[in-house]
């Protein structure tokens, strides 16, 4: 047995098997197997497949149990509608970025705002129970209507490291955005980037950003900012840092502010940002 284990380069047990069939009358051939019969004929099977492919938000639990073709089901992941002359717009303004260094990069003073719900819904939450224990207090997620209230703050962020975070007291409209910007984007500048040194205000389209008042004000600080595509969260490195926040809230850790030190990383990929962004031709990116 071990001669002929080492010649087929099997275990011993599959060599005994074999030879036992072998050996007995009839017994060559592979006898009916137990279990549910096969529902699905071949064609079928490939049918099930391009289904698949062509439609993701489908099931693919049935084609997985059918054939293995690498088809898993996934949750599908989220990102802002583009349509076409948005994706234009990324692309026109992504081509005059694409030589930008990081140097460039580094001198830019980007802001946004964010909310923050006392209790955020549940994200695809899983439990392991038992029949009968669906509505026990261990298996089921609580939740609250509207999420219990919710805050909206501004925050600023420059490679190296953060400035203001400010509560937003009612409709962000432009009056108080411009208070925002005196009292905190320009202190926070001041404290970023060193005295003489050019740098540029980044903000995204938002009505009280664009308003005449706003664009006044920044014109008679003498402020550049840079222009910015609608529907570019994928652009912008504070997106990645409001998730950052928002998992330490999750966590009831809403004052562990050491990880906001990743600001000169989630800067320091502008250049893959911009790349990716042209090779999408202008579409959804990964970031």
């Amino acid at each position: 047995t071990v001669e002929h284990t080492r010649k087929c380069r099997c275990s011993p047990s599959t060599v005994g098997y074999t030879l036992q069939k072998y050996r007995l009358p009839n017994s060559w051939e592979d006898k009916p197997r137990s279990g549910r019969p096969r529902v699905s004929s071949a064609r079928n099977d490939c049918i099930l497949i391009r289904m698949s492919r062509e439609n993701r938000q489908c099931s693919t639990r049935t084609v997985c149990g059918l054939l293995d073709r690498g088809l898993s089901s996934y949750k599908a992941v989220k990102k802002p509608l583009i349509n076409e002359r948005q994706r234009l717009a990324r692309c026109c303004w992504a081509q005059p970025h694409k030589n930008w260094t990081a140097r460039n990069w580094k001198k830019i003073l980007w802001s946004d705002e964010s909310s923050f719900q006392l209790y955020p819904p549940p994200d695809n939450v899983r439990v392991c129970r038992r029949p009968g224990e669906a509505l026990s207090r261990a298996c089921t997620v609580p939740t609250v209507k509207h999420g219990g209230g919710s805050i909206m703050v501004w925050g600023c962020i420059s490679a190296a490291g953060v400035g203001h975070l400010t509560v937003c007291d009612g409709t962000l409209n432009s009056a108080k955005y411009c208070a925002i910007l005196e009292t905190h984007m320009l202190p926070s500048a001041h404290a970023l980037f060193r005295q003489g040194q050019n740098w540029m205000f980044q903000q995204d389209n938002a009505a009280c950003h664009t308003s005449r008042a706003s664009r006044t004000w920044l014109q008679e600080q003498c402020i550049h900012f840079l222009e910015w595509p609608a529907q570019s969260l994928d652009m912008s490195p504070i997106e990645n840092l409001w998730w950052i926040i928002k998992r330490s809230v999750s966590k009831r850790k809403p004052k562990k502010l050491e990880e906001l030190k990743a600001c000169e990383r989630l800067v320091g990929n502008m250049l893959a940002r911009i790349r990716t962004l042209l090779c999408a031709n202008g579409r959804t990116t990964k970031y």
